[in-house]
């Protein structure tokens, strides 16, 4: 039987403020349940605060509050007010019979948590900060962006293994570990009973294996998060009834208590206006020896007692000790002011690496900015690999194991960008040492205006860093070293002094635009080389570092090895 005209309704979509499109639809019942059943709530979420952090830039006058011609609690309150009456079930003058489908059921929690959170609540921020938030806001996928503005809580106990909990006190028990994920700052909290046996030293006992595998596994996740965003979120973490840390106690130096903080790079390094710097969460430094699980040998060699430069030598365990094997110049990364050859992150990276290729490397230990400002650690690790390519000064292992005409410089990062500037030393230095090939890994490079594909924002904070790495580069952001694209950097690239090049980025990596600008220009140069590229998809910036047994870390290490033994 047709329906009559009164069971149809009437769609209705303002495109636009130019555009409408109306049409007949069927019975409006229906087109509800459709409309509940195909509802992402995270989703809807996500573009309502982006919708309301842009009302609040367009419409609300922050510098006269009380005349302000748009309220953004107001305007958010009445929007779940329109949801909650259209598609709740309720009984007239009966508040206790109100209820909402599940699919509608967490989407006024988002809602309350929206109200309350630093894109709402801006009394109190810096224009920059509110600034700084919602650029991060609309940069952000939807999972990132609800984790924004309903932070996760995930609960471990001995009774369960990790499962999320409410945001509500009732989460807090004196035998649990708590995780709190707010995008800009992780937390870890210990209940006192945890707290208590931790302090006790129970972790550290045979009997007490999973108490310890409890404690690691808040840190582990926490580590995994850090790991994978930029920005880096901040980490804390403290005991019920004691104060807030940081995880692990920061290097300081003395300084007056209102030394102001120019720089800071959460849970990685914070930088005062006095030049003293806080390094954070810094990695145990690893001693160099025998790894019976790879077989390969370190040692450290001290290149000049003055400035305490030196390098780590890794040897590979061969089945023909006198074969000649191929020799790699490591530069770590760490923006130039953190890590170290030493620390566990690159001596297990790089002990690997000569694993998997059966190469000789070279991991060098330059000096750090901003105690020691660029050009100090291109300077260091030009002065390493002139002396591992130096006749006269080279280890024994170099001279007896290392085949230096197959060269190659490599680097991550602040490393990468090392890597870059050796070969354009090279090339000025008459095409000497000559290498065979170069391997950049996420490089960190920079400018001082955003280029097609770079996050708004981004060129930013690399120009902040780079200010404090060399404070004396007369072109700034645009100098060569940090922007190969520049003028002077154009110029050079055609004279890279290799000839095979690998350059590798992430593709969720706020640099992965500007390594592929890099790329394509080294490509469509004069330079007489071969360059290849590879990019990890949905990977976040040297994610191989913090999580090397995941498929796409297995495929970067893949390439390079492949790289490095090319005939």
């Amino acid at each position: 039987m047709p329906m009559t005209p009164e069971q149809f309704g009437i769609l209705e979509i303002n495109c636009s403020k130019d555009v409408k499109i109306q049409g007949i639809i069927g019975p409006c019942t229906s087109l509800e349940k459709e409309l509940i059943g195909g509802f992402d709530q995270e989703a809807a979420a996500a573009v309502l605060a982006r919708l309301v952090s842009f009302k609040m830039e367009t419409e609300y006058l922050a510098l006269d509050y009380f005349q302000a011609d748009f309220d953004p609690i107001r305007w958010l309150d009445q929007a779940l007010i329109r949801l909650c009456s259209k598609f709740g079930d309720y009984q007239k003058e009966t508040p206790s019979s109100y209820s909402l489908s599940p699919l509608l059921s967490i989407f006024p929690q988002f809602i309350f948590n929206l109200r309350r959170s630093q894109f709402v609540q801006v009394f109190n921020n810096s224009l920059d900060e509110t600034a700084y938030f919602r650029m991060i806001l609309n940069r952000e996928d939807v999972a990132n962006t609800v984790v924004m503005i309903q932070p996760s809580l995930i609960s471990y106990s001995f009774q369960s293994g990790p499962e999320p909990v409410l945001l509500d006190v009732t989460a807090i028990a004196a035998d649990k570990i708590l995780l709190l994920d707010s995008y800009f700052t992780v937390v870890i909290f210990h209940g006192i009973t945890i707290a208590q046996w931790r302090n006790a030293g129970y972790q550290d006992r045979e009997d007490h294996e999973v108490f310890s595998q409890l404690l690691k596994a808040p840190h582990e996740e926490a580590e995994t998060i850090i790991r994978e965003r930029f920005p880096v979120p901040r980490l804390v973490v403290f005991d019920q009834y004691g104060s807030q840390k940081n995880s692990s106690p920061p290097v300081t130096t003395t300084e007056p208590e209102d030394d102001e903080v120019v720089l800071e790079s959460p849970a990685h390094f914070r930088i005062y206006k006095s030049g003293k710097i806080d390094r954070l969460n810094r990695p145990p430094v690893l001693s160099a020896g025998v790894d019976e699980a790879t077989g390969v040998t370190s040692k450290d060699v001290l290149l000049d007692a003055d400035t305490g430069v030196s390098v780590r030598l890794f040897l590979p365990k061969t089945s023909d000790p006198s074969k000649k094997l191929p020799v790699v110049v490591f530069f770590h990364g760490g923006a130039f002011f953190i890590e170290s050859a030493g620390s566990a992150t690159y001596h297990n990276y790089v002990n690997s690496l000569a694993a998997a290729a059966g190469a000789l490397l070279v991991s060098v230990d330059y000096r750090l900015a901003p105690e020691h400002p660029l050009p100090a650690a291109y300077d260091d690790s030009w002065a390493a690999l002139q002396w591992t390519v130096s006749s006269s000064a080279q280890d024994g292992w170099i001279a007896e194991h290392g085949d230096t005409p197959r060269l190659f410089v490599a680097g991550d990062s602040a490393g990468a960008n090392i890597a870059h500037e050796m070969l354009v030393r090279a090339a000025a230095n008459g095409g000497r040492p000559r290498m065979e090939g170069a391997i950049l890994l996420h490089p960190w490079f920079g400018g001082s205006k955003e280029i097609e594909g770079e996050p708004e924002g981004g060129a930013a904070i690399t120009a902040a860093m780079w200010y404090y790495a060399c404070p004396d580069a007369a072109a700034g952001a645009d100098d060569p070293r940090l922007n190969p694209l520049a003028p002077g950097g154009l110029t050079a690239m055609k004279e890279l002094a290799c000839e095979r090049l690998l350059v590798c980025a992430g593709g969720k990596d706020v640099l992965a635009a500007r390594n592929r600008a890099y790329y394509d220009a080294v490509a469509a140069s004069a330079w007489r080389g071969s360059a290849a590229w590879l990019e990890s998809e949905g990977e976040g910036h040297v994610f191989f570092l913090g999580k090397p047994e995941c498929e796409n870390a297995k495929q970067v290490m893949d390439r390079i090895v492949a790289f490095i033994n090319e005939a």
